[in-house]
């Protein structure tokens, strides 16, 4: 078996040196393991993930990403499907959507999205009929789509009385149109009208004509049917043959994944592998695909390609191209462990995503623990599979890297308490029986909600709902416990531990807890305390809920919560003046004043490298604010960009390279912004791309740079073409010129000075039109 490495082509030419996104191009971090539909369409073979959707070209042995950001309507599809291995694709999706791919060209089919039917409109199955007719199943029945002029002909609503029925497949048998559906299989006569629905009739010859049947398809002169009944291995696969149903492939119980009839083979996957049988010959398989690499499969949908190869989605080792039983191909993009994005967190170069959960107001999701950890270029995974310590852990809120260890990392779990990881296994776990972790009153779980280590080493712990909610797990690895200063045992969430070792809490409802410890963990005589919440003179918070906390480099702290946002100006001597209140921020929009994010749910804040504000917020998108966060930079919607929803969770940056990652409860995508992290010299000055390809419409980034470095771009004679300050460690040209035209082919002078003029480097590049 051959492991195919992943090579990223997209619609547009993009040259990039030693980059892993150009700037301003976006990247999807979506899950390609878990495939569960497969079609051979454009001459290639296309395979829906749970999050992602890619293509494999067989002759060249490379895959390409298909996703919202290269125009696809939505990145989860619920069918695919296509008439030949040449034809164009049609992909389905939840919400109606129906996106025809055709060479590099992809048509959103909005009909159904538009339509004034109130019900489950999602695509779950593709039936090309003929040349021009696709009977496409759906949530509430059956349409007719017309390939030639791409559009819905007709609508069939099956049930009784035109009642809704979830049809999940369709097949055309001795003149009927049959259906099967999540109440039974239907059948009516093609010569009848389609649309009258007393012409469909539920075939009560089967003892549970309300059981769920969701694959169906004609093979030679018979009708199969599979029978769906929850749990493994608990199908039934059915033979019709005109008159009486039988049941086949019936020696072992099974799940039935896929059937595909082409010509006279019959390709079956079902729980372990995929069987090929010909001409109704159920007794001898003439092709099998049950391994790789000696490790089994789980197969979860099927294409069968006019070369004799199979093509199987599985549920965690990506698409397989099998040609003979030990002559194979595996097709896996690295991704996240799954969509779940709860939280993410990040060190200099490290990205980590938590997949756990909570509501609101602290109620667990009961998530099996996982984390995924992404340093730029590859993905490293934890969860039942890697490590089987976590099968019995759950729910893990946040992260933190130790920096003094590079190995190790934090994470904090609702329900099992502290987990620390080290070398990619799990050091320990401590709870409440093993530590001075305390479990919430009246059950065994340990709700650790919050997890920052200091820059001494030392871990600070959120622990929920006990009457001591802020623990410190020492670099000497000594246990401190800080009691409550309110007498309760509050909800609790994330921590803030700020440049000058101030420590704040987030307590959902209460505000913000604020602990001075002055540098002696162990004397608390000396600790300072102070409570932020509501009203003047007690803090100025927007809100006592709370949702996020950020420090800039000015030392100034920005606290979101559910209906706006405050800022802590000099907050290192928050606790040693009388006057704490916070601040809002006062912007001008359309000729007003107005307070920025008023009445705004703010769920994550980030600090790029150049002290901009990057804000994710429940239903209005991603911000991009200035340093001072009085103007607005970017505003990213799922409406302008590639975003998958506006209700991003959480946000993360890799410093140095600019790259924000942005968290949806639908995944992980992420924008190569134009600030990373100055460097203290200019030995790594890169110039990319270079050179720079004809119709490129892309920037040239300059990184590898100081602080707001000045950059002076010249033609080869002298001639000043712009000039540029950078951003943190990098600096953005838009390939104009100072009067905003575009410059010319040619070669292009790179001159670089630091802020003190102490520094200078010199490159160039190439541009060419």
């Amino acid at each position: 078996m051959r492991l195919i490495p992943f090579i990223l082509f997209v619609f547009v030419s993009i040259v990039s040196n030693a980059q892993s996104v150009p700037i301003g191009q976006w990247q999807d971090q979506l899950t390609y393991s878990n495939v569960p539909f497969v079609s051979l369409a454009n001459g290639k073979a296309y395979a829906a993930a749970e999050s992602g959707l890619f293509s494999v070209d067989p002759s060249e042995n490379s895959i390409s990403r298909l996703s919202t950001i290269n125009g696809l309507s939505n990145i989860k599809a619920t069918a695919l499907g296509s008439s030949s291995e040449s034809a164009p694709l049609f992909v389905g999706y939840e919400d109606g959507v129906i996106d025809v791919v055709s060479g590099s060209s992809i048509s959103p089919v909005v009909d159904i999205r538009r339509s004034n039917i109130i019900g489950n409109k999602q695509v779950n199955h593709f039936n090309f009929y003929t040349n021009e007719i696709c009977f496409v199943s759906t949530g509430f029945g059956i349409l007719q789509y017309d390939l030639l002029k791409n559009e819905i002909k007709e609508t069939f609503l099956i049930g009784e009385s035109g009642s809704y029925v979830f049809v999940n497949s369709s097949t055309v048998f001795e003149g009927a149109l049959w259906a099967a559906t999540n109440s039974g299989v239907y059948s009516a006569n093609m010569s009848d009208d389609l649309f009258d629905p007393a012409s469909w009739i539920k075939d009560q010859s089967l003892n549970d004509s309300v059981t769920t049947y969701n694959n169906i398809t004609t093979y030679q002169n018979t009708l199969l049917v599979n029978r769906y009944q929850e749990g493994f291995r608990n199908d039934q696969l059915l033979l019709y043959n005109g008159s009486s149903w039988d049941t086949i492939l019936d020696e072992n119980p099974e799940s039935f994944r896929g059937l595909k009839a082409v010509g006279e083979l019959l390709v079956v996957a079902n729980s372990t592998s995929v069987e090929v049988y010909r001409n109704g010959d159920f007794t001898n398989q003439v092709q099998r695909l049950f391994a790789i690499d000696e490790q089994g499969i789980l197969p979860r949908s099927v294409a069968y390609s006019a070369a004799g190869h199979i093509w199987t989605g599985t549920f965690d080792k990506g698409l397989i191209q099998s040609r003979s039983a030990f002559d194979n191909d595996q097709y896996l993009i690295p991704g996240p462990v799954s969509t779940k994005a709860f939280r993410l967190n990040y060190s200099f170069d490290e990205i980590f995503v938590s997949g756990g959960g909570n509501s609101d107001i602290q109620v667990r999701t009961n998530t099996r623990a996982e984390v995924s950890k992404f340093d730029g270029t590859d993905w490293t995974l934890y969860y039942s599979e890697t490590i089987s310590a976590l099968d019995s852990l759950e729910d893990i809120l946040n992260t933190a890297f130790n920096p003094i260890i590079p190995t190790q990392f934090a994470a904090a779990s609702m329900n099992n308490g502290l987990i620390i990881f080290d070398n990619d296994e799990i050091e320990v776990v401590y709870n409440a029986e093993n530590s001075p972790l305390e479990s919430i009153s009246g059950a065994d779980a340990t709700f650790v909600t919050g997890v920052q280590y200091d820059a001494n080493g030392n871990l600070w712990i959120s622990n929920s709902i006990t009457g001591s909610p802020l623990k410190v797990l020492t670099a000497e690895n000594e246990w401190i416990t800080f009691a409550s200063n309110t007498g309760d045992a509050p909800k609790t969430n994330q921590l803030l531990v700020t440049g000058n070792n101030q420590v704040w809490q987030i307590r959902p409802g209460n505000g913000i807890y604020i602990l001075g410890h002055n540098g002696t963990l162990n004397n608390f005589n000396d600790d300072d305390l102070l409570l932020l919440q509501e009203g003047a003179g007690n803090g100025k918070l927007t809100s006592n809920d709370v949702t996020a906390m950020a420090e800039d480099a000015d030392g100034n702290v920005w606290v979101g919560t559910n209906i706006g946002l405050t800022v802590y100006y000099n907050a290192a001597n928050i606790l040693d003046v009388n006057s704490f209140d916070g601040s809002e921020i006062l912007i001008t929009q359309d000729g007003q004043t107005q307070v920025l994010f008023e009445n705004q749910f703010i769920t994550d804040i980030v600090v790029d490298p150049a002290n901009r504000k990057w804000f994710s917020t429940r239903g209005a998108g991603v911000y991009l604010m200035s340093a001072d966060g009085t103007q607005e930079l970017a505003h990213f919607t799922a409406e302008n960009s590639p975003l998958y929803s506006n209700n991003v969770n959480s946000l993360a940056i890799l410093p140095k390279t600019g790259e924000l990652f942005m968290g949806t409860e639908q995944g992980i995508i992420s924008y190569r912004s134009d600030a990373t992290i100055g460097n203290e010299d200019l030995e790594e000055l890169l110039v990319f791309p270079n050179p720079v390809p004809p119709n490129y419409s892309g920037s040239v980034g300059i990184s590898g740079l100081t602080n707001n470095a000045e950059v002076i771009i010249s033609d080869v004679g002298g001639s000043v073409v712009q000039r540029l300050t950078s951003n943190g460690g990098q600096a953005v040209w838009n390939l104009l010129n100072l009067n905003g035209s575009p410059v010319q082919s040619g070669v292009y002078l790179v001159y670089v000075v630091s802020e003190e003029g102490d520094q200078k480097a010199v490159s160039k590049v190439l541009v060419e039109r």
